[in-house]
């Protein structure tokens, strides 16, 4: 029998475990991760939102109505019940900026016409510190265009 979290057997949902043990080995601290809804979401983070059940549609669900469903809001690491709280990106002079989390990594990409839809990584891998990150573009174009990407570490 596997362990059981919230009447969901791991066996059945695929939970994934990893237990560690002390230095001492007086205690064992195991850490459940998963299961997961639609775009990797694990259910635990939407119970946090006050959701228990249907956990797919969940995932797809804009709850505060900013744009961003549940799913990017996880990645993003913003509050999906909060409709000031998402990703977004601001621009001063040749700096970029933007509120950072420290669950995640960023990457920054930029074109110079939409409509051919080629982006070009600026800088990549900007680990996320908690606090507003600056991010130079020393490129004087007269259009670009910049789009944040974030991933949950």
């Amino acid at each position: 029998m596997g362990i059981t979290h919230g009447g969901l057997d791991d066996e059945a949902y695929g939970y994934n475990i990893m237990t560690s043990v002390s230095q001492h080995a007086d205690w064992i601290d195991s850490i459940l991760f998963g299961p997961f809804a639609t775009n990797a979401v694990p259910y635990s983070w939407l119970e946090e939102f006050g959701y228990t059940n249907n956990y797919d549609s969940a995932s797809l669900a804009d709850p505060d109505e900013d744009g961003f469903a549940n799913w990017q809001e996880y990645q993003a690491d913003t509050i999906p019940t909060n409709g000031a709280d998402y990703l977004v990106i601001g621009m001063q002079s040749n700096q970029l900026t933007f509120v950072s989390s420290s669950n995640c990594v960023y990457e920054i990409e930029w074109c110079d016409n939409l409509s051919s839809n080629i982006w070009n990584v600026l800088t990549n891998n900007i680990s996320g510190t908690g606090y507003v990150l600056n991010v130079a573009d020393t490129n004087n174009a007269p259009v670009r265009f910049y789009r944040l990407n974030a991933e949950r570490k």
